[in-house]
């Protein structure tokens, strides 16, 4: 858990460096078309991953990351300069999952995309900078959408989550 909230961390306060790595539980890989790294991902963590279908233009995918030990995973995307995570973790049991993030809370509001209520949160950083974080939970996941994207774009994306 300290892992992926590190990670969301740097990612939302900074921009994120690429580094491949490969452990025994862990892959990271920029090789895989994003199909065949939704299908990994569900087929090791027991989960289902859910589909941005509405990219927002200059978005692609990029790369995905999955470690087996810690029942996590993510799956990155690049707009422009930025790099926008889908952080994806199995619940275990009755836990409860959240997250912390850095920067002020700005805003706070929850949508609904196909009858699944989404957590939407705007972050404010020092120098005016905004980020915005999407947090939902389906079935044994628990899922995080984050980016440094307009407001607008990163709705849009929102809006086009399926399972």
């Amino acid at each position: 858990r300290q892992y992926i909230m590190g990670m969301v961390n740097t990612i939302i306060g900074h921009n994120l460096r690429r580094t491949d790595m490969d452990t025994k539980e862990t892959v990271f890989n920029r090789d895989r078309e994003e199909g065949e790294a939704y299908e990994e991902i569900e087929e090791k963590l027991g989960i289902p991953v859910p589909r941005l279908t509405c990219l927002a233009e200059g978005m692609a995918y990029d790369s995905y990351f999955l470690s087996e030990g810690l029942r996590d995973g993510s799956v990155f995307y690049t707009y422009g300069e930025m790099i926008v995570p889908l952080s994806i973790r199995k619940r275990e049991g009755t836990s409860i999952m959240s997250q912390t993030f850095g920067g002020e809370l700005a805003d706070q509001f929850i949508i609904e995309v196909n009858e699944l209520p989404v957590q939407i949160y705007e972050m404010e950083y020092e120098g005016g900078e905004h980020s915005y974080i999407a947090e939902f939970e389906w079935e044994d996941g628990y899922y995080v959408l984050t980016g440094k994207i307009e407001r607008e774009v990163f709705l849009k994306v929102v809006q086009g989550i399926a399972f």
